[in-house]
């Protein structure tokens, strides 16, 4: 008998469980080639379907993992598998100001980078000024999350 039951994966961030479920970070092959945004918009959406199962709260109030996921974000420190894949996705997702996220999706992100912002502004300056140099996605980016309430 074939077992059709999509089996749990685990992952972990530094001490952040996440469960994924085999084939949720599936990307359409179809649409590889046919359009460049598209495929960022699937990936967007692909990635920020993981992060949905990330406890956000566990890894915002853990000063150890924060410090660690900065130092990553920033190249000044190691990164686990699943950080690096972040850390690709986040040029994507400022650019996009997050337009192809979901409102909860958009929740999850604001109420992340208000905690950076307000417990690590340093670190919040540093990130943005990383991903954004120029500076010219960060107010539609933050005005498209704002729109989530």
């Amino acid at each position: 008998m074939i077992n059709t039951r999509p089996r749990k994966l685990v992952r972990c961030i530094r001490g952040v469980s996440i469960s994924v479920a085999k084939g949720d970070d599936a990307v359409n092959a179809e649409n590889k080639d046919d359009d460049s945004h598209l495929v960022n918009r699937e990936e967007i959406q692909r990635y920020m379907s993981m992060m949905e199962k990330i406890n956000i709260d566990q890894m915002l109030n853990n000063t150890r993992l924060m410090s660690n996921n900065v130092k990553c974000f920033l190249n000044e420190g190691p990164c686990t598998a699943h950080l690096r894949e972040m850390k690709k996705m986040v040029p994507m997702l400022v650019k996009d100001s997050c337009s192809s996220c979901t409102k909860e999706q958009k929740i999850m992100m604001k109420k992340a980078m208000d905690a950076v912002k307000a417990r690590r502004p340093n670190d919040y300056e540093k990130l943005s000024k990383f991903f954004d140099p120029e500076g010219k996605y960060e107010k539609k980016f933050l005005e498209n999350l704002n729109e989530s309430k």
